[in-house]
């Protein structure tokens, strides 16, 4: 890694002073969680001075894929059709009907809709 952890807690413990509690900068917890990839959870927190809690729940907000957010798929037109999305969680799905069936689908999807 190109930054050191000691650097960014030097950063989380000026960055919070005398106070006590803060909410930190995104761009400062984004920069601390690429450690959360190497460290375990409770040393990581305990460098940055922060509680298990929190870290955790930054972690889980930081893998979270926003529902608006585009996933490209890709559609290979055979019986069944393949659908592949490439996220986070790579998914594979077989869909065994018309591609008017599965349009319909991705719509409601994109409505936020669970059944159609």
């Amino acid at each position: 890694m190109s930054e050191d952890l000691e650097t960014i807690s030097e950063e989380f413990r000026r960055y919070r002073g005398n106070r006590g509690r803060v909410k930190y900068p995104q761009s400062l917890w984004d920069r601390a969680l690429k450690f959360s990839k190497v460290c375990s959870i409770e040393n990581l927190a305990k460098a940055l001075g922060v509680s298990v809690d929190s870290l955790r729940r930054h972690i889980r907000e930081q893998t979270k894929v926003p529902v608006s957010s585009f996933i490209p798929v890709k559609i290979e037109c055979q019986a069944p059709i393949q659908i592949h999305i490439d996220s986070s969680l790579p998914i594979r799905i077989d869909f065994h009907r018309s591609v008017t069936d599965l349009a319909d689908l991705i719509q409601h999807l994109q409505k936020g809709e669970t059944a159609c």
